[in-house]
């Protein structure tokens, strides 16, 4: 990780700039961090996430600084 993110902070109060069936997404320092709102995908669920990584990166391949993020942090509740 760059070392501007070996402390990942999300606030609790902060909304996700975008979001999908599996995710959210949040802006932290200059990157776009892609959180999982699901702690696990396990099952027949793995096809549908992976099916649903393929759709939400393509339209977000402009973005040059995209950090995919499985676990290690604290996820706001809603």
């Amino acid at each position: 990780l760059p070392t501007e993110l070996t402390n990942i902070d999300i606030k609790d109060n902060q909304r996700p700039f975008a979001h999908g069936a599996f995710c959210n997404v949040y802006k932290v320092e200059n990157y776009a961090i892609k959180c999982p709102r699901v702690p696990t995908v396990i099952g027949c669920d793995i096809e549908d996430a992976i099916i649903h990584e393929i759709f939400l990166s393509r339209p977000m391949s402009h973005i040059p600084n995209v950090l995919i993020v499985y676990g290690g942090i604290r996820l706001p509740t809603y």
